[in-house]
């Protein structure tokens, strides 16, 4: 019984796990709001990318896309971060797949990259949205409130000042090799009923 209270002990003081944090988001938060009927329209033949800059602090390793947006057909929407060249999108860093709900409603989009990427504070960056051959289309949703970003459309170009669409890009809960002092609480709680057991036999 000593062991197994000393083991659980030890492991609670080698780390405590922190919660996800946002790299960035249109409106600040994991779950970006928007306009369910303000959009973009993502298809084979048309992209549309928004150029975004990671805050001073917010840097980390890419974990989760939170995307809005609707789609009356089911298919694999391609999301990707590509990194900034002169204000233009730049190369392909990494991919994020999502899996639409063909069935015309507007909500939240959660997926994972294809790869690890890490997103630096203070870096700018271009996400865009492409869809796959054939009729598919999806609706990406402008963010609220409004983010005014640089956008690129590959039917008419770049230009600037345009609301962005709604998305956030979410970080891993990290292992701290410090806990915090509520996890100091649990090794304790272990121990004391140790050091207790010991004073009463002798």
């Amino acid at each position: 019984m000593k062991k197994i209270l000393l083991v659980v002990g030890l492991l609670s003081i080698t780390g405590a796990v922190s919660s996800a944090g946002v790299i960035f988001s249109t409106d600040g938060t994991a779950t970006p709001g928007f306009f369910p009927s303000n959009g973009n329209s993502n298809t084979s033949s048309v992209f549309h990318a928004f150029q975004f800059t990671v805050a001073a602090g917010n840097g980390g390793v890419l974990d989760k896309l939170v995307v809005a947006g609707q789609s009356s057909t089911g298919f694999t929407e391609t999301f990707e971060i590509l990194s900034d060249s002169s204000g233009n999108p730049g190369s392909l860093l990494v991919t994020v797949p999502v899996l639409v709900t063909g069935d015309s409603v507007s909500r939240l989009y959660t997926a994972s990259p294809a790869a690890s990427l890490t997103l630096v504070a203070g870096n700018t960056y271009w996400i865009e949205a492409t869809s796959p051959s054939g009729s598919d289309t999806f609706f990406w949703l402008q963010a609220n409130p409004n983010f005014s970003a640089t956008e690129f459309s590959s039917a008419s170009g770049r230009f600037a000042g345009q609301p962005s669409s709604a998305f956030a890009l979410l970080d891993a809960g990290a292992v701290s090799g410090v806990p915090e002092p509520a996890t100091w609480l649990l090794p304790l709680s272990c121990f004391v009923p140790l050091a207790a057991r010991r004073t009463r036999r002798k």
